[in-house]
Order: C-alpha cells, then structure tokens, then sequence
C-alpha cells in the first residue's frame, strides 16, 4: 500500500460542486515567476510532565506548590511556566472500592469535570495484545479490568479498548460509555489468543534438542545441527517481535492528536528482551561443551545476543514520551510469570541433562524486562508477578487522582531530538516518579502524528471545512486499484499574506491508508504554496481550492486520512472516510468506489 504522486498535479479554484481539475484557474498555480511565500515559523512546544510524588513508604503527597519542585532538561535548570496539581483526598489511600458509592465510610461526590481543565483530563487507551497473550491469561485481566474501567469511567475518564494481532485493530473508539466498554471487553474475550502457538514452537524445539543429545550422546556430535535449528527458530522469533513491537509503536503514537494527558495500558505475555537466549543455553546445558564447535561453544546467550535489538523497546518508550504517553504494563501471566514449561506432556524435559525450571526463569526475565523498563521510563507502573490485580490496579487510580504537572516551554523550538528531564522536590523523603525524557518533534511531525492519529483512533477536527472525494478506482493489477483523491478547502478558510500584487499562502496535506486488515501506509507530505491576485480571497469567498493526488490501494473498505495544515494560521483539519473500492468479496457486484 503506498501513496504516488504526480508532479503534474494542481492546485486550482471551484465554486460550487463544479470542479475545474482539467481547467484550472491560472491564479491558484504555483508561481515560477514570483518567490514563495516566506514563513518565519517558530515552534513553542510546551513540555508536560506528570509527576507522582510519594513518601518512603509510598503514600502520595498532594499538598506540593510549584516553589517545592526544581526542573532540569539535560542537566540545565528550566523554568516551570505551567504549574497544576489534582487531588482527590477522599480516594487517596482508601484503596479500590469495587463499587465506587462507599470509601472509607464517606459517600465519594460525583466528579465535576468543569473544575478538570481539558488539558489535565485523562484518555486511557486498554491495548490488548492478543498475539502475544494465551486466550486463558488475557481473560483473566480482562475480567479484573472491568472493575477498575468503571471506576476510571466513573471518574470522568474517557477509555478506549485496542487489539494487537499482526496489526492494531480499534475494537471501541475513546469513550465515556461504560455500556460500550464492556461489550468491547466481551469481543476481545471471544478472540484467540496466540501465545500458545508460540510456546508449541519453542516446546518442539526443546524436544529436538534433547532429542539430539540423547540419540547422538552429549559428547558425541550433532551440536552443529541443532544450533542450526534454534537459529532458524530464532529468526521466527525476532521477525513476529519486530512486528509486535512496530504495531505497539504506532498505536502509541497514534494517541499523539488527543488532547490532555494519556495512558496507555498495555496488557500482554511479554516481550522477548533477547528472543531465544533460553534456547541457546538449553544446548549449551544439554550438550558438553566439547561437542559444540568452536565457534558455537561461545557459550549460548552469547548466540541470542545477535539479536539483541533494544533499540526497537527504546523507539516505543520514545515515541511515548515525545506524546507524553505513559505506560501502565501488565503481565498477564500472573504470579507464576507463566508456569513453565514443566507439564505433564514436557515433564521428561525437565528431568534430563538441561533441566528447564532456571530455563524458564531466564525466559520470564527476558519477557518482563521491557515491560518494566517500557513502564519506568514513561513514568508509569509494571504490573507483575502477581495474581491480586485489586491492588496492583488501586495503585494505578492513585496516580490517576493525585499528581501534578510541571510544563515548561522548550529551549530547543523543535530540533527533533530526545532530551533527559529529571524533576527533584526540595522537601526532604519524597520521591518523584516521572518520564525520563522527550523527544522534541517539529510540529510538521506532530501534524502527520495527528493524521495517524485520525486513522487509528477515527479523530475528525475540521476547523478549515476541508471536503474529502474520491473518483472512480483504476485497476493495475491482482488486488490494486489507483485512487483518485480529492481534497477541498474553501477559500474563506485560508490565511494569506500581500506579497506585491499577490497574495501567497502554504498549505501542507498529509495522507495515510488503512486498509481491512489494519495495515497502515507511511503518512506521507504533500506541501501546496499558493499564489492568488490581490484581493481574491476576501472577493471569492465561495469557492474552494482543490488537490487531486492518486492512491494505490487494495480492493476492499480502505479507509483514508487527509490532514490540511495552514502554515499560516497554524489551523489544522482532520478528516477520514471509507471507500469501497473494487470488489471486495463480500457480494457486492460491479466496480467502483463508494465513500462511506
């Protein structure tokens, strides 16, 4: 799926629903003769941070002013510019209670959103990542998470239920509803979960392993055979990982175009930190070294350390912290972190040579480390090893309803790159728990973020009044058809400046494709200079400026994202349609296309 181009394309003026694409007026053409207008942008980005500060033994402290806290970005001293503190003394420490109408005795008044400015109010997104979950375990948290949804629903949260497979799919968008949430939950817990696949896979490869060892002997050669077998098992692993790890990145950052603070639950098995290192030292314990060959007997975990990416983990945290996205991890596996593998199927696994219960404790450390370093590093919680998800979610609350948020304005105006924060508070035996840091996107990026956004989350904000067509489909193949798509934006809507007897502006379009199967496109730039006589837009309020690009896409409901940024003004618009496009095998006769 990808986006062409033409450099043909025009940008031209229609009034009414009468398109002049062929004829384009000569006035809205982008100009060789007279100098583009000139744009002197500087970026302000406030930086947000939420910080929860507790005493030593945990308890939130809630009674902090700006004056107690000091602010640093890469060892230099900020000013703190926006200063806001939320406490809800009734709830804090009283635990969770189920039922939200009794804490501690005292009736909990209902939650007045009007006191809760619209930057400070909470989306929380529940991201189930069903291919990295056993149907088993994921419904276990789901049934605890019903409680702890309303709560946050009662509170005047809004929440959003997301399923990763081999994309993300949106199963309710951000809501207030705790009917829909529910109903959302039901879906997912009908869904498989396909964790097991994986564990079938790495149980098989042991038995080979083991095999091999006790038909060949330990010392008796065949290591080289099997170290071929685990590489390929590996490369399985390290392939589905990037593909998790990318779709998780993109559901981050699609919550780039909400407004206010964000949290994201993300509820999974695990992320393999080194995929296969407990295999590579299941050979090394059931082999003598003597029979590996010299390259190999390197000592196992040295093997899976060729595919040891972090950076992959360190894109998601920074992609989170440059959205202020906090993380709030949960390992699904429970107390247990999973079991083992020592079943009465695989008992025998166990019981020689290797011997798998320090196996299995290598694997489970591996899939909870970026769990907890994806949830620290954002600010947030890991929930692990633990079967009491009452507490572990009561915990959560607490952050939820007492923090603060120290804003500062960026030094750096945009410069795209990641900068430390570290927070300190004066009073002495408090601690503060916070992001470690941000990236510092130009806000070209942070637009194209928002048309993601758009296409993940079904975001719509259209201040310009931006239109979105499409003309009939062209097929070029098996399965892909050419797009014809059209944006229009009314001249009214459009900040110009005098530049001798023109008026000129700038205009960027942003789009993106999603198609069925939750596969997403680059968010690709097209900018748009325009140049106008004098005095056109203030006399043709009526007519529109349109853009006429070309998709590539597959037969089916894709749907498409257009942003329209005015540089000028600095107003964007976010609009999204369907389309049908071809035949998609559903019924329906004939070609064409069809917004929905």
């Amino acid at each position: 799926m990808k986006i062409i181009t033409h450099h043909a394309l025009r940008s031209c003026l229609i009034g009414g629903a009468l398109l002049c694409l062929l004829a384009p007026w000569a006035g809205a053409q982008e100009s060789t003769d007279s100098p583009s207008v000139f744009i002197d942008r500087v970026d302000v980005n406030i930086v947000n941070l939420e910080v929860f500060v507790t005493d030593r033994q945990g308890n939130p402290i809630h009674d902090l002013t700006a004056e107690d806290f000091e602010l640093f970005e890469d060892g230099r001293a900020v000013e703190i510019s926006n200063f806001y503190t939320f406490a809800r003394p009734d709830r804090i420490g009283s635990g969770f209670d189920r039922d939200r109408a009794m804490v501690t005795g005292v009736e909990v008044p209902p939650v007045n959103l009007e006191e809760i400015p619209a930057d400070q109010r909470l989306a929380l997104l529940v991201y189930v990542d069903n291919f990295n979950l056993k149907t088993s375990s994921r419904n276990k948290v789901l049934k605890e998470l019903r409680g702890f949804v309303e709560e946050r629903l009662a509170q005047g949260d809004q929440v959003s239920v997301m399923v990763g497979n081999r994309g993300a799919e949106t199963i309710v968008p951000f809501s207030t509803n705790a009917a829909e949430i529910m109903t959302g939950f039901d879906q997912v817990s009908r869904m498989s979960g396909y964790r097991h696949m994986a564990e079938a896979r790495r149980r098989e490869v042991m038995r080979n392993i083991q095999e091999a060892a006790s038909f060949r002997g330990a010392d008796g050669g065949g290591a080289d055979e099997v170290i071929e077998m685990v590489d390929f098992h590996v490369r399985e692993l390290v392939e589905e990982q990037e593909q998790s790890i990318n779709t998780l990145r993109s559901v981050t950052r699609s919550l780039a175009g909400l407004p206010g603070r964000k949290a994201l639950v993300y509820v999974s098995d695990g992320l393999e930190e080194v995929p296969g290192a407990d295999l590579y030292e299941y050979v090394e314990r059931v082999f003598v070294r003597g029979a590996l060959r010299d390259s190999t007997s390197a000592h196992g975990p040295l093997l899976a350390f060729r595919e040891y990416r972090p950076q992959l983990f360190q894109s998601i945290v920074a992609e989170a912290n440059a959205h202020q996205v906090t993380f709030y991890t949960i390992d699904a596996r429970g107390s247990s972190g999973g079991g083992g593998l020592l079943s009465a199927e695989n008992e025998a696994l166990g019981s020689q040579g290797g011997g798998t219960p320090g196996i299995d404790a290598m694997r489970s450390a591996s899939l909870q480390t970026p769990m907890i370093d994806m949830a620290e590093r954002t600010g947030g919680r890991a929930i692990r090893n633990t079967l009491n998800f009452d507490d572990a979610f009561a915990n959560m609350s607490r952050d939820f309803d007492s923090f603060y948020s120290l804003g500062y304005r960026s030094p750096r105006g945009g410069d795209g790159k990641y900068h430390r924060v570290e927070v300190k508070v004066k009073r002495p035996g408090l601690k503060a728990r916070h992001r470690s840091g941000y990236v510092d996107k130009p806000e070209v990026e942070r637009v194209a973020d928002r048309t993601l956004s758009s296409l993940l989350l079904d975001l719509q904000a259209n201040p310009l009044e931006v239109g979105l067509d499409f003309g009939p489909p062209e097929k070029q193949g098996r399965n892909k058809y050419v797009l014809p798509v059209i944006v229009r934006i009314p001249i009214r809507q459009l900040a110009v400046l005098p530049q001798g007897d023109k008026e000129q502006g700038k205009l960027s379009i942003f789009l993106g494709v999603r198609d069925e199967e939750g596969g997403i496109s680059q968010i690709h730039q097209i900018p748009l200079p325009l140049n106008f006589p004098k005095g056109t837009v203030v006399a043709d309020t009526s007519r529109e400026i349109a853009y006429r690009t070309n998709l590539q896409v597959r037969s089916g409901t894709p749907k498409v994202a257009v942003a329209v940024w005015d540089e000028l003004s600095g107003v964007e618009s976010f609009v999204h349609k369907r389309v049908l496009v071809g035949d998609p095998g559903r019924g329906k006769k004939g070609r064409g296309s069809q917004a929905r």
